[in-house]
C-alpha cells in the first residue's frame, strides 16, 4: 500500500496505524488542496494505473448522473479524539467543464445526527450559490 501512496503522491503516504485503518485513524494525512491535485490527475488519467482500471473507478464513483451534469465523488467518515471527521471529494462534469471539490468537516463531538448528510449538502449548496449547476 505504501508503494502506491508514494507512487501516486497521495498526501504524506504514511501507512502507520494498521493496514485497515491508516486512512481513518492512522498516520495518513492529506489536505483538501492535495485531494484536488490527486483528483485532477485521476480525471486526466495521469496516475500509474491502467486506463481500464481508472475507467472502472470513475464509473463506480458516479454519485449523480443527470441530463445536465455528472458528479463523481467519494465520501469518507471516521472518528478521532471524540470528533467525527468527514470528507466528500470529487468533481462535477458539465458542458465539457470540470469543477473539482474537496470538503473536509469535523464535529465538536460524536453526537451530530446530520453529519453524514452535511458533508454532501455543503458541496451542493456551494455549487448552487456559484450557479454552476444552473448555468
Amino acid at each position: 500500500m505504501k508503494y502506491w501512496l508514494d507512487k501516486t503522491n497521495y498526501g504524506n503516504a504514511d501507512t502507520s496505524g494498521g493496514i485497515d485503518t491508516f486512512w481513518l485513524t492512522g498516520g495518513l494525512r492529506i489536505s483538501p488542496k492535495q485531494q484536488i491535485d490527486f483528483l485532477k490527475r485521476f480525471h486526466d488519467n495521469q496516475l500509474p494505473f491502467s486506463r481500464r482500471s481508472l475507467d472502472i473507478v470513475k464509473n463506480i464513483m458516479i454519485a449523480k448522473d443527470t441530463l445536465g451534469y455528472t458528479v463523481r465523488a467519494k465520501s469518507g467518515w471516521g472518528s478521532q479524539d471524540n470528533k467525527e471527521i468527514g470528507w466528500y471529494v470529487g468533481y462535477f462534469e458539465k458542458n465539457d467543464k470540470v469543477y473539482y471539490f474537496s470538503n473536509c468537516i469535523q464535529t465538536a463531538d460524536l453526537n451530530n445526527k446530520d453529519f453524514a448528510k452535511a458533508r454532501i449538502d455543503i458541496v451542493y449548496k456551494i455549487f448552487d450559490e456559484l450557479k454552476i449547476l444552473n448555468k
